[in-house]
Formats: structure tokens, C-alpha cells, sequence
């Protein structure tokens, strides 16, 4: 685009020098010869240079400066004169003018005009650039200070020795300081942790250099908090400072001490978590809540949650969805994480879910641990992003550059990445540091290399929902690969932003801790089921030792009482009632059989296996009346009655409990066949029916934990589990497990 020059003098033979001398120069001359016409094309054409006579016809050159001031129309002016005036001179600088000519006989002026032109173009174009660099930079800072003021981190600045330069309020906050009291502040004067000549050797040791790490804050009343801080040295304007971001772990510190501690301590270990954390049953009980959630929902004590279900605490709407979720957990048998909304008993806030089904050792889904965290003040902090970001159309590297600093700082690992090639643009030092790669590694990866988890396609799939808009943040877990091969469980946040081109931004959370944590709590679920069940042996043991024995004499005692009294025909009120005490007597020791076989049958430990099973059916069909069955034998089609070790028998007995119950609720069978058939490495377990059989295209419920309880017990031990319906109708389940190396004779 050529260079506009307007030129206003009423000279018509200076028009032509000014047309000869320029000529050359490639721009565009706009000739005007009044005041009122060199002012209306000035507003109008916005020229980028104004040759003005300083003798107009209708009006001066000052007054025609000043009226284009007024105007709020600044542009830069050369003024020309034919006799040389101080005063006017003075006067033409002062409202603005870039030069000052003087139109002499010898044309001097011409020959000077064509750089005097060219610089003060230059000088226009620098004031330019220096005003758009100004905008940006007051731009920049406004978005730094939102984010520190909003950031949940003390975020503050330092120079090379320590002094505090800026802090958010969040670190006043956190060491007891009023911003004011802050602004004279070293370093030396919270750190607890290190002397001041320490101190000094490390600020030295970290110029330009990036860390996380550990230490302990002194507060100004004297108290100590941990915490942990993550600072980068950067250089500017040739003075090194030091952006660091300091966050209290006193929390976290606190639930990793108590989750080392024996599981006498496990309240102590939920009411020191800083999330809200609970254990619920597969009916969606709650089986206890820590302190915090209990303060969360206005309860005076934890305890009022036990036993209650969410439809009790959260409105209807919250409650079914939570139920669903925890329906969902427990048939996958996988974590899930959500954000989502929560009811605290007046207000709606957001929250962070996670949830994990908790499983025993033999397979059993026994409920769900849940942590949650309120991110209702992340959630506006983003919505507030958000609405900025949609009115920026830059490359995701500006704004990286923009926020660099902070990314440094942040203690989340954070991908910006092309949306099409998903070639890395952007990673936060924090990551870095994490996987081991150096800048120009990550700029020739994408995400689908740093996770084992992914191919390609399957990563394409994942992020489809994004593209299409369906979701606007996908949350997913999955493992994450380190540059030396290792890896480790993470939790990642995707968003797609919109721009020209598109890119995502990842924010990946280190969830090592948290499962470790999670899987605590979950064998500390499973251990107190085993001791229910052992509960239940000693009891059922202890029925029939201690019961049975004095059922059994009190019915002797009765016969004896009923044989006396029969001599005696004056008796025979007293004979009816002791006939109806030897009956009651018969009663409860049916019940008492009936109580001992429910907690613990007997027969499976003293006979073993085959007895159990023949014992079941008996007991099956006469319950129900449907004809049941129950054989074994071997590969020369022999009976076996050998006793299995206790691990197989247990299972598959449970097993067949299981199959058995089914037929009763789903089949409309009148037989059932149990068949137990063993080789030299193997057996086999049949539970057949006669009834309807499985419908087409039938898949396993959600709610269908029986099934998945005997797919589980079968995965534990290595084997097979298969279920059929054959032609001819019916049902099959078809178990097949290995024998141990040492488990083919009698246990």
C-alpha cells in the first residue's frame, strides 16, 4: 500500500516542486489549495503525512493545526513557511508539528524535503508501534493480575535476594500479613526451614533455572504450615527475579500420616482429608462420612449420615443422578470422575467427583468410595476466561508467551496442542520436569505417544465429542508414559478452544497419591466384610454347639416328663402341655438348623464339596419344588467324592448358590442338573435348567450383581465361566477351573 501525503498550499507552482522533488518516492499526493479544503480531506482521507503552508488563503497554518487538534484527528505535519519566524516556529511545535521548512529562494528546502519526509514518516510509525506495545502490555498485565488475584495459590514475586517484590492476596492471607505490612518482606522473614545464608547460596544456585519442593512457612503470629512451592527464575530487562506460587499442604500432610496408621485410626484419617469423602453400600447407604462432608451438608455430627441414602440428603433431581452414577461405577468396575452440582442444605455449588467401586478379595462388589472437592470458584474463574477468550482470535503460542510465567509456576501439567496435526505448541515447565523431555522432544510428539493407553484413532474418537460440540470439556483417566519409560495414573481435563487455527488445552493432574489413598480405603471396606463373614462362622459355630446342646437336652427332658405323666390319667392337662413343649422344642431346632446352614452350612467344611452340593439340592427342591440334582464324576465317568481344597469348594458352592437363586427368579424351570466333572488338571462345573433360556441379543444389567459376582470369582482363579442356551431350550452356566499343581487328591 503506497504512502498518502496531503498537501495544502495555495501555491500552485510549489504543487509542481513538490510534484517533481517526490516524484521518485512512490507516494500518493493528494493536492488541496485553502485551509477548508486541506481540512476536510484530512478528516476524511486520513493521510500519513501533511505538507502545510503556513500562508493558506482562508486561514494560517496554526489555526489550521489547531483545528485538526480539536477535532481529535493527530497527524504528523511538516510546515512550511516562506520567511523564517522563531516565534512561529515555536508556536507550530508546540501544537505538534514533526518539522519546520522555510521556503527559500535557493530551494534548499526541496532538496531536504524528501528525507525530512522519510524520517518523520519513521518517527510516526515508531510512536505507533510504541503505542499498540504500550496497549498490550497494560492488556497482559490486567490478565496476570486477574489470575493472581483469583488463583487459589500464593502466588508472589521475588527479586535475586529474596526481597518480596509483589504478592496476591492469597499469600498475605496465608502468612498473616496485610498486603501493606507484605511489601517489606524477605524471604528469610517466613521460611522456617533454612538459615539466611542458605537461603541466599539457593536463590544464587536457581537463577534461570526452574523447581518444586517442599518446606515450611513461618506466619506472622510464629506458626508453622508446610507447603509446597514451585518457582522459576527468568530474567527481565536485565534484572533476575523469581516467580514462585506457594500452596498449604498442612491437609495433605496430615491424611498421609493418618492413611500410615493402623485402621483404628481410619475416622481420624477422612476428618484430616480435605475432600469430602464417604463410604456407600450397594443399596447407596451411607456407611460413614469425614468431618468435612458432614460440615458441608450442616450435620452436628457425622454419624446422623449413616445408614441414609442421597434421596434423604440432596433434592430429588441430584439424588437419582448420584444414584446412577454409583449404579454405573459398581457394574463397571472402573473409577469415574465428574464435575457436577451438590446441594450443601441452602446453596447449589460445583464439585469434583470421583467415585470407586470397592471390591473384595473374591470378587464381591461391596459399594463405592467417593472424594469430592467444591470448585465453584474454579468454575467462574473459568467462565470469566472463557467469555475473554472468545473475543481473542491469536495462536495458542501468544497466549501461552502472555501467561508464561504462571504456567511455570502452576503445579499441574499443562499441553497446549495443535487440534489437527496434535503436535505439541505449548507445555508447562511443571510437565517438563515430569516426563524428562526437553523443549524441542515435546514439539515433534503429540499426546497419543506420551499415552500407551491410546492409538491414533482411539484418540480421535475420544476427542470427537469436542469437535462436534456435543461436550465442551472432556474428562478422562488413563496412564501417562515419562521419557525413561515409566508411567503413572493421571486424571486429564481437554478443551477445545476455538481459535484460527484451533487448538486444545490439556490440563493433566498426577493422581498417584490419590489412588493409593483410594485403594486403602478400599481394603479396609474389604477387610471389614471378611471379618463379617468370619463373625458369622463363629456364630453359626457357636448356635449349634452351645444351642443345639441345650435344645437337645430340654427335649429329653420333656419326653421323660411326658412318658411320667401318661400313668397318671389325672395328669393329662400337664400331659398336653409338655406335648406341646416337646413340639415348640422341635420348632426351634428346625429354625436353629435352618439360622446355622443361612451364616455357614456346616457340611462344606466337614465333608467337603460334592456333600455340600447334594445337600443344597435336597434342600432346593424342597423349598421350591422344582426337581434338582447334583452329581460328579470323572474322565472314566466314576463318582468322585474326593473333598476339594477350601479355596475351590468355597467358590463354587457359592457359585451354584448363585445359579440356583437365578433359576428361581428368572427360569420358570422344573428341573435343574449340577454337574461337577474333574480331569487330571481341571474341573468342570454345570448348572443346567429346562426353563426359557436367555432372550435374544440379552446383555447383563447393571443391577445384575450375581452375574458379575460369579464372573469375578472365576477371573480370580484363573478359569472360565460361560452361559448358553441350547436349541432345545433351558439355561447352561459352564465353569471350568484349573486344579492347583497340589490340589487333585483330597485337601
Amino acid at each position: 500500500m503506497s504512502t498518502t501525503v496531503l498537501v495544502v498550499d495555495g501555491n500552485t507552482d510549489d504543487q509542481l516542486f513538490y510534484q517533481c522533488v517526490l516524484k521518485d518516492a512512490g507516494y500518493r499526493l493528494v493536492l488541496t489549495s485553502t485551509g477548508e479544503e486541506g481540512f476536510a480531506s484530512a478528516v476524511s482521507l486520513k493521510p500519513d503525512l501533511i505538507l502545510l503552508d503556513y500562508n493558506l488563503p482562508d486561514l494560517d497554518g496554526i489555526g489550521f493545526m489547531k483545528r485538526l487538534h480539536d477535532h481529535a484527528c493527530p497527524l504528523p505535519i511538516v510546515m512550511l513557511a516562506k520567511e523564517g519566524n522563531a516565534e512561529v516556529a515555536v508556536e507550530a511545535m508546540k501544537q505538534g508539528a514533526a518539522d519546520y521548512l522555510v521556503k527559500d529562494t535557493a530551494g534548499v528546502y526541496l532538496r531536504l524535503l524528501p528525507r525530512v519526509i522519510e524520517r518523520v514518516l519513521a518517527a510516526a510509525a515508531q510512536r505507533e508501534e510504541t503505542r499498540r506495545l504500550q496497549q498490550e502490555t497494560a492488556a497482559l498485565l490486567r490478565r496476570n493480575r486477574a489470575l493472581m488475584k483469583n488463583s487459589k495459590d500464593g502466588i508472589h514475586v521475588m527479586d535475586v535476594a529474596g526481597n518480596l517484590l509483589e504478592a496476591n492476596n492469597e499469600f498475605c492471607r496465608m502468612l498473616g500479613y496485610a498486603p501493606e505490612e507484605a511489601a517489606g518482606l524477605n524471604v528469610a522473614d517466613w521460611n522456617a526451614q533454612w538459615t539466611a545464608d542458605e537461603l541466599r547460596a539457593k536463590f544464587k544456585s536457581m537463577v534461570g533455572k526452574s523447581a518444586v519442593f517442599e518446606t515450611r512457612h513461618r506466619r506472622k503470629d510464629g506458626t508453622l504450615l508446610d507447603v509446597e512451592v514451585s518457582t522459576s527464575g527468568v530474567e527481565i530487562d536485565g534484572q533476575h527475579l523469581f516467580f514462585a506460587a506457594s500452596r498449604d499442604i498442612t491437609a495433605r500432610k496430615l491424611a498421609e500420616t493418618a492413611l500410615q496408621k493402623s485402621e483404628a485410626n481410619l475416622r481420624a484419617m477422612l476428618d484430616n482429608s480435605p475432600y469430602l469423602t464417604w463410604l456407600k453400600d450397594t443399596d447407596g447407604r451411607y456407611i460413614t462420612i469425614n468431618k468435612v462432608f458432614a460440615d458441608y451438608l450442616r450435620l452436628d455430627d457425622a454419624g446422623q449420615a449413616t445408614g441414609k441414602t442421597d434421596l434423604d440428603l440432596q433434592p430429588r433431581e441430584l439424588a437419582e443422578k448420584y444414584r446412577a452414577d454409583d449404579a454405573e461405577v459398581m457394574a463397571a468396575r472402573q473409577r469415574k470422575t465428574v464435575e457436577e452440582a451438590a446441594f450443601d442444605g441452602t446453596n447449589i455449588h460445583w464439585v469434583e467427583t470421583s467415585k470407586t467401586p470397592i471390591i473384595d478379595k473374591q470378587g464381591n462388589v461391596l459399594g463405592t468410595v467417593g472424594f469430592a472437592q467444591d470448585i465453584t470458584e474454579r468454575k467462574m474463574a473459568e467462565e470469566k476466561l472463557l467469555l475473554e477468550s472468545q473475543s481473542e482470535h491469536k495462536r495458542a503460542q501468544v497466549l501461552a508467551q502472555q501467561f508464561g510465567h504462571l504456567l511455570r509456576s502452576s503445579f499441574n501439567e499443562i499441553y497446549l496442542f495443535d487440534a489437527d496435526s496434535l503436535y505439541f505448541l505449548q507445555v508447562s515447565e511443571g510437565a517438563k520436569n515430569n516426563l524428562g523431555y526437553s523443549d524441542d522432544e515435546l514439539q515433534c510428539i503429540t499426546p497419543v505417544e506420551l499415552m500407551p493407553l491410546f492409538t491414533r484413532k482411539k484418540f480421535g474418537k475420544l476427542i470427537a465429542p469436542l469437535f462436534s460440540g456435543d461436550q465442551q470439556t472432556l474428562f478422562f483417566e488413563t496412564s501417562q508414559r515419562r521419557r525413561d519409560g515409566t508411567t503413572y495414573p493421571v486424571e486429564a481435563s481437554l478443551q477445545l478452544i476455538t481459535s484460527e487455527p484451533a487448538v486444545f488445552v490439556a490440563i493433566i493432574r498426577d493422581v498417584t497419591e490419590r489412588r493409593r489413598a483410594e485403594n486403602q480405603l478400599r481394603e479396609f471396606a474389604t477387610h471389614l466384610q471378611t471379618v463379617r463373614e468370619e463373625e458369622k462362622t463363629g456364630i453359626a459355630r457357636e448356635i449349634h454347639d452351645e444351642l443345639g446342646s441345650t435344645l437337645a437336652a430340654l427335649k429329653m427332658d420333656a419326653h421323660w416328663l411326658a412318658r411320667r405323666l401318661e400313668k397318671d390319667m389325672k395328669m393329662a392337662p400337664l400331659l398336653e402341655r409338655a406335648e406341646a413343649m416337646y413340639a415348640l422344642l422341635d420348632t426351634a431346632v428346625i429354625s436353629m438348623r435352618r439360622i446355622v446352614s443361612d451364616l455357614r452350612p456346616t457340611i462344606l467344611d466337614d465333608l467337603g464339596l460334592m456333600a455340600a452340593l447334594k445337600w443344597q439340592s435336597s434342600q432346593f427342591q424342597q423349598r421350591t419344588g422344582i426337581e434338582c440334582r447334583a452329581v460328579c464324576c470323572d474322565d472314566e465317568n466314576n463318582d468322585c467324592e474326593d473333598v476339594l481344597d477350601k479355596t475351590l469348594s468355597i467358590h463354587l458352592f457359592r457359585i451354584v448358590q448363585e445359579a440356583l437363586t437365578n433359576v428361581v427368579r428368572h427360569s420358570g424351570a422344573s428341573s435343574v442338573d449340577v454337574k461337577l466333572h474333574r480331569t487330571a488338571d481341571e474341573i468342570v462345573l454345570s448348572v443346567c435348567d429346562n426353563g426359557r433360556g436367555l432372550p435374544d441379543e440379552h446383555a447383563v444389567a447393571p443391577t445384575s450383581y450375581g452375574v458379575r459376582g460369579m464372573c469375578e470369582r472365576v477371573k480370580q482363579l484363573d478359569g472360565k465361566i460361560k452361559f448358553d442356551s441350547p436349541l432345545g431350550g433351558g439355561f447352561c452356566i459352564t465353569v471350568t477351573l484349573p486344579l492347583p499343581a497340589e490340589g487333585q487328591g483330597n485337601a
